[in-house]
């Protein structure tokens, strides 16, 4: 069958028909294409979007554990340390306390007591020691001055069980800040007691105190009893002559001279610790002496009362015999400043033996010249 024959003008049309077809189409597609690419963008935004919200899940649940670590961690450091509050704010307590370094803190820590209260709370036994403890620390002066030493209770949660790490941590707490802290352990009814100091005297310094008996012995409930009171008096009395001692030696570092010695006499309660305390603050003199902080004739005119005090009476004679002619000679050169070096060693020698008993073995002129100490006043001068 022949083709029919085709003008130019339907191939024209044709050709156009065919084309709008083409385009059509085309345009379907790509409307198609389109939907598709679009579909798949919002597809993968979505994934991306669950995505991003699955890490920032992750993200967060990671950060609330950190800080559930940290703020439990933070309370379990806090409840570890034996002070009240944190270590900063424990810090400018005792600063604040020690007026910038100027003087050493006494810290006192409760007693803890073996067995402890079946309840936990505190056992009037160790409450008492305590309380005997503060009273004989103020009782020494030292303690009860100011300008010499800041006694503080009650900066503690609890008693230091854990004497190593306790003392360490208090040690950080309180860097740079000259520190005495006392703390003890009632097991029955023996007390054994502790010294601490830091940035006191030098290197740090820790004193274990033999064990003493403070009261009856063991009865069926350990804690029903009472601490005997001249035992109790004695135990924390050597303890308060310790922290006295050590408050006095960190003045003596500084040039100021000793006033323990003047409080204490042999066979006082503090018993033993009086002689201890006189060769601590005689090598404290030396060393004083040595750094030039004390001038040499203060200094041994304070040793004259030491030796009174420790009851060594040939060595305060001795040193008696040799400081008269001195001041003897500044009396020659000036009697006000003589009148103030008689009367200091008048005060250091009113205790016994006093100076009456000190003078008898010296010379005849040098016995007129203690005569006129006792008088307080300076009648002449050879």
């Amino acid at each position: 069958m022949l083709p029919l024959p085709v003008g130019q003008a339907d191939l024209r049309e044709a050709l156009a028909k065919a084309g709008e077809i083409l385009l059509e189409h085309w345009k379907r597609e790509q409307e198609r294409r389109d939907e598709r690419e679009r579909a798949e963008e919002g597809f993968e935004r979505e994934e991306r979007g669950r995505a991003n919200a699955d890490e920032r899940r992750r993200e967060r649940d990671e950060l609330l554990a950190a800080l559930r670590l940290v703020h439990e961690t933070k309370a379990d450091e806090l409840a570890r340390v034996p002070y009240i509050g944190e270590p900063a704010g424990f810090y400018r307590l005792v600063r604040a306390e020690s007026r910038g370094g100027e003087l050493p803190v006494l810290l006192l820590a409760p007693i803890e007591c073996r067995p402890a209260a079946p309840d936990r709370s505190p056992v009037p036994q160790a409450v008492a020691l305590g309380g005997l403890l503060q009273e004989a620390c103020a009782a020494l002066g030292v303690g009860g001055r100011r300008d010499r030493m800041s006694i503080c209770t009650g900066y503690f949660r609890r008693p230091l069980e854990h004497d190593e790490w306790d003392l360490g941590m208090i040690r950080i707490a309180t860097p740079h800040l000259p520190v005495i802290l006392v703390y003890g352990h009632l097991i029955g009814s023996r007390l054994t007691m502790s010294i601490g100091a830091w940035n006191v005297t030098g290197p740090p310094l820790h004193w274990l105190l033999p064990a003493v008996e403070v009261g009856p012995g063991a009865k069926r409930d350990p804690l029903d009893w009472e601490p005997d009171p001249a035992a109790a008096a004695e135990a924390v009395g050597r303890v308060a002559v310790y922290c006295a001692a050590l408050c006095e030696m960190f003045h003596l570092m500084r040039g100021r001279l000793p006033t323990l010695h003047q409080q204490l006499q042999a066979g006082s309660a503090a018993g033993g610790a009086v002689a201890e305390v006189a060769d601590l603050l005689t090598t404290g003199l030396a060393v004083a002496e040595t750094m030039n902080v004390v001038g040499a004739l203060e200094a041994d005119i304070c040793r004259v009362g030491i030796d009174v005090a420790a009851a060594r009476v040939d060595e305060a004679d001795t040193r008696v015999a040799k400081l008269l002619p001195r001041i003897t000679q500044v009396a020659i050169d000036g009697q006000t400043q003589a009148l103030r070096l008689l009367d200091a060693l008048a005060d250091q020698v009113t205790a016994e033996p006093g100076i009456a008993a000190v003078a008898n073995r010296v010379s005849v002129e040098q016995t007129r010249l203690a005569q006129t100490i006792i008088r307080g006043k300076l009648k002449g001068t050879q």
